[in-house]
């Protein structure tokens, strides 16, 4: 086999590769305030803006998932990582709202780039299920960071400060590029297929992909009022920016947990323990009414996500070993995110009541659970027991 162990300092650069791919998601609160106080933008404005970004960043990692297993990884990081740096630097200076959002959209295709190759190197690896739970625990530890840092740094440096951070990130992503295995199509150049007889491993391909798309546009979606749904259970902005901190913390407990497993159970019990812990997450967010389930709720978000996602990108990665359906898989995420939270409006909007927003949630998630059965159901070996020890 092809596959490898993932370790050394190829490891930390996958890992930091792959967790700075969030930074546009994870970063967005603080986006969206700088971008109102330098240009005067409403509330509107600035959430467009952020997901035009979010938008060209998913097209450009969806573009290169198509060609992903021809290409070095390595030295398109490495030129993504530079991209991303120079073009927030130029939105740091940028004094128009054109220079600034054209910079911004330039930043957002260099990320897209980083995503596909990321994720495209999944079939690279002999657990790509633990590669992504490492991945999960590191943007825990990362992210934590950065969210306790970019205020202190606005507050020295005022609105531009969060550029300021994001160059710094951008800058160590493209150093970790250099350590990327420079996988291309002589190292993967076939499909896959574990399925059984009968079964074409792209039609299972086609499900998964589904899930993924179902799971982070509920994942947005729940996010979207979740301060709102907050503070109608009597919390303060403190007590909520604590709970979304240990939030993003509580992946860490999944990712272990994930690590621990390996595939010893196979891919589709730990996705579908992940989905349903995004159900209790919804109902205890949107539908219990005590501040107890919200933050409970809130603290399976992140976890169940993490866990989900992570069987998800591996069961993708032994189907197909070309890396392109984990890249897709990378550009759907994205797509997801930026959908999610004009569902949830629509949601809310049309009925006027915050719980729409949990059903919706619930709703997606139980077609992500349908269409991973039915996956498992087409004889995907993968799906239910290990198809290789170990």
């Amino acid at each position: 086999t092809m596959e490898r162990e993932l370790k050394g300092s190829e490891r930390w650069a996958v890992l930091y590769v792959g967790s700075i791919g969030w930074t546009p998601n994870v970063v967005l609160p603080y986006e969206v305030e700088s971008a109102m106080q330098r240009f005067g933008l409403s509330e509107m404005q600035a959430g467009w803006m952020s997901t035009i970004e979010l938008l060209v960043l998913a097209t450009i990692a969806l573009w290169l998932s198509r060609r992903v297993s021809a290409v070095d990884k390595s030295r398109w990081a490495l030129g993504a990582g530079l991209v991303a740096a120079l073009s927030t630097a130029g939105a740091l200076v940028a004094s128009s709202l054109p220079l600034y959002l054209s910079c911004k959209m330039a930043a957002g295709a260099a990320v897209g780039v980083l995503i596909a190759c990321c994720y495209g190197l999944a079939p690279y690896y002999r657990h790509p299920e633990k590669v992504f739970a490492q991945i999960g625990a590191t943007m825990a530890v990362l992210f934590g960071a950065v969210m306790y840092l970019v205020p202190v740094v606005i507050a020295h440096a005022g609105p531009k400060g969060l550029e300021l951070v994001l160059i710094a990130l951008y800058a160590v992503g493209a150093l970790g590029a250099l350590r990327l295995p420079r996988s291309h199509a002589a190292m993967c150049d076939v499909t896959q297929s574990v399925a059984g007889p009968g079964v074409s491993g792209p039609r299972g391909v086609y499900l998964l992909l589904g899930a993924v798309a179902a799971l982070f546009v509920s994942q947005t979606a729940a996010l979207t009022f979740a301060t709102s749904a907050g503070i109608a259970r009597q919390l303060d902005a403190e007590q909520i920016g604590a709970v979304f901190t240990a939030s993003m913390l509580a992946q860490l407990p999944a990712a272990l947990l994930a690590g621990w497993l390996g595939n010893r159970f196979g891919f589709a019990l730990p996705i579908l323990a992940g989905l349903v812990g995004l159900v209790l997450s919804a109902i205890g967010m949107y539908e219990l009414s005590t501040a107890s389930w919200f933050i409970a709720g809130a603290c399976l978000l992140n976890a169940g996500a993490m866990l989900a996602n992570a069987y998800l990108i591996a069961a993708l990665a032994k189907l197909d070993a070309t890396g392109r359906s984990t890249a897709t898989a990378g550009s759907i995420t994205n797509y997801g995110m930026a959908f999610g939270p004009a569902l949830a409006g629509v949601a809310v909007g049309v009925s006027g009541q915050l719980e729409r927003a949990g059903w919706l949630c619930v709703g997606l998630l139980l077609l992500a659970a349908l269409l991973v059965l039915l996956a498992r159901g087409r004889g995907i070996s993968e799906m239910v027991v290990p198809h290789t020890a170990g």
